[in-house]
């Protein structure tokens, strides 16, 4: 069984939507040593991803790593790390290049349950990685498939993590490939082979790539080698002809000599390069503005430093980098945005665009409300004036004025107070009760609201 894990294919449940650390993750199990499995859990985040902050050396993320393996109930093992990562150049903060890391287990015949947490720890949002555990067969012929996007002669200590004898494999995590590089390089292992009177193995390979039911590639090719306990397969398949999508890979193998037969089911996507420059609205500085919705204090600090080029390159970078399917031609998350522009510019414009009211603000970040509750204020006079003084506003204090709750209770657990003011329909927001979410709280919001105010309203 092989469990393979892409954490923002959630529907759109990207980090900057729900608040959850963006983590691809792939798990591979390989033959182990005295029959046990060995298993290889790699995982990568774009830095567009994480937080940075600024330090003398440069800027600094750190991802803490939480690992637990149960069986049944009880906790065999525990571990965690902290991986610092660190850049030089303030841009690359904002840019899709991923940050790639393996944890490498090796575990006894048993069923076990692994889980395995990921936190940013500068903003606390977090991934959980949960892994049902079955050993490869002892009499069984194959381990699972590992995809990788370069596979080359390394000897030095570069990802050393990556490395199997001379070469480095580096992992895709995600099987997202791009069909411009030309090739998709994989490995396995084979045991339990039969060899012929020259000691060599005799196998039959046949891969077979369905799009849909579509069958759109088959391959037959006869491998040969000097047979060994563990038989290592490197080799790569050409996908330059293919175009965007989801693919299903089943690779058979066939002993020759014992006629017995084995098989991996596994998938990869095409995602091609995309050039075409994605903008929301005619003017720069609207697109920088609703970026910003998106982005914590660190990341609206660096950007403010970039030149004007420098912020028409991150834009479309940022933009790309947050399509929750690269299996699809269309960005979902960028159709998804427009989409609350489109509703927010509806129904929240009041002598400015809805899009940038705090309504709005809200809106296109989280989507729509789990719960609204409509109130009004019940103030007296002298306890409105009272509020006048100190926030320098000429409000007519015999106006009741209404207000609304927005819930969130799903992907996010938050809420959020908007007041009427000026009697206008344009809702200032008071009161956000999230801390993280880098939106203000009036910190006399609830004298807005009147003495009487049940607080029982935001449970």
């Amino acid at each position: 069984m092989k469990i393979y894990v892409f954490a923002m294919l959630l529907l759109l449940s990207s980090m900057v939507f729900a608040g959850q650390l963006g983590v691809y993750v792939d798990s591979n199990r390989f033959f182990g040593e005295d029959g046990k499995t060995q298993v290889e859990i790699n995982y990568s985040f774009p830095y567009n991803a994480v937080d940075f902050m600024q330090q003398e050396y440069g800027y600094e993320s750190e991802i803490f790593v939480d690992i637990i393996i149960q069986r049944g109930e009880k906790v065999i093992k525990s571990d965690s790390f902290t991986n610092k990562v660190i850049i030089s150049d303030a841009t690359k903060a904002f840019s899709d290049e991923e940050y790639l890391d393996k944890i490498t287990l090796t575990l006894p015949n048993y069923d076990f349950k692994l889980a395995v947490k990921f936190v940013d720890v500068h903003t606390e949002s977090s991934f959980l990685w949960e892994y049902e555990f079955e050993p490869l067969d002892i009499d069984g012929m194959l381990s699972d498939l590992e995809m990788n996007s370069i596979v080359k002669v390394d000897t030095t200590d570069y990802l050393i993590k990556f490395h199997r004898g001379d070469y480095l494999y580096q992992v895709k995590p995600n099987h997202t490939f791009r069909s411009e590089n030309g090739y998709l390089d994989y490995y396995l292992q084979l045991r339990n082979l039969f060899e012929d009177e020259n000691g060599k193995y005799q196998l039959e390979q046949d891969i077979i790539v369905k799009s849909g039911e579509t069958v759109v590639d088959s391959i037959r090719n006869e491998l040969s080698g000097d047979n060994a306990e563990i038989v290592e397969i490197q080799e790569r398949m050409q996908i330059s002809e293919y175009e965007d999508g989801y693919y299903e890979l089943l690779m058979r193998y066939r002993d020759k000599i014992t006629y017995s037969r084995a098989e991996i089911v596994d998938y990869f996507c095409i995602n091609s390069r995309k050039s075409a420059v994605v903008r929301f609205f005619p003017e720069l500085e609207d697109d920088v503005k609703l970026a910003s919705y998106f982005m914590n204090t660190n990341e609206k600090n660096v950007f403010k430093t970039l030149s004007t080029d420098g912020k028409s390159n991150y834009l479309n970078k940022f933009w790309i980098s947050q399509d929750p399917n690269q299996a699809t031609q269309e960005n979902e998350f960028i159709e998804e945005v427009k989409s609350r522009i489109q509703y927010a510019n509806q129904f929240f414009s009041h002598f400015k665009p809805g899009w940038t009211t705090d309504k709005g603000r809200i809106y296109i970040k989280y989507g729509k409300p789990y719960e609204i509750r409509k109130m009004t204020t019940n103030l007296g006079e002298h306890e409105f004036s009272d509020i006048i003084d100190r926030t320098e506003q000429n409000f007519n204090s015999t106006i009741v004025r209404n207000y609304e709750i927005w819930k969130y209770r799903m992907k996010k657990n938050a809420n959020y107070i908007f007041i009427d003011m000026l009697t206008s329909g344009e809702y200032r927001l008071i009161y956000c009760s999230d801390e993280n979410d880098g939106e203000i709280t009036y910190s006399n919001w609830k004298e807005y609201l009147g003495d009487d105010f049940d607080e029982r309203l935001l449970e």
